[in-house]
């Protein structure tokens, strides 16, 4: 399965619940499987809450704290949406398993709005780091319609 954003993501945005340049966000680690379709329509945190990893050994519940940004890419014509990259460092046992990470906003809708699927279970174990590297082109890109 690839990366998804979810259906809910595009409706919040819509409607101006999300600001990529104000609104704080979080990204948080889940162990279990999901299916795509239980990924495309999980709207909130706590949707995927029951599958996140529990506090210890360097993760927190509720996951970490990221920076995001969103600008217009006038040359693409598409508005580009980035974070930073997230690091957990494994301290005194192991971080995970994590299949996958979901970056949602955290502190008004909770509204989820992209799931990182690591392809197989990752682990972080003591010491070493548990990392999501975000692409240099950005997180993901919305293409923007031109009118004729």
């Amino acid at each position: 399965m690839a990366d998804i954003i979810p259906y809910n993501f595009q409706y919040q945005e819509a409607i101006g619940t999300l600001n990529f340049n104000s609104n704080v966000f979080k990204v948080a680690l889940y162990g279990g499987t999901f299916t795509s379709a239980c990924l495309m329509v999980a709207n909130t945190y706590n949707d995927l809450s029951a599958n996140e990893l529990p506090d210890g050994f360097g993760y927190s519940t509720g996951g970490k704290v990221t920076s995001t940004s969103a600008y217009m890419d006038t040359t693409n014509v598409q508005v580009v949406y980035d974070c930073d990259d997230i690091v957990w460092t494994a301290s005194g046992g192991p971080i995970g398993a994590a299949r996958y990470a979901a970056l949602y906003e955290c502190c008004n809708s909770q509204t989820i709005v992209y799931v990182f699927d690591f392809g197989a279970n990752k682990t972080a174990y003591d010491g070493s780091d548990m990392t999501i590297k975000i692409d240099s082109n950005g997180l993901f890109r919305k293409i923007q319609r031109k009118c004729n």
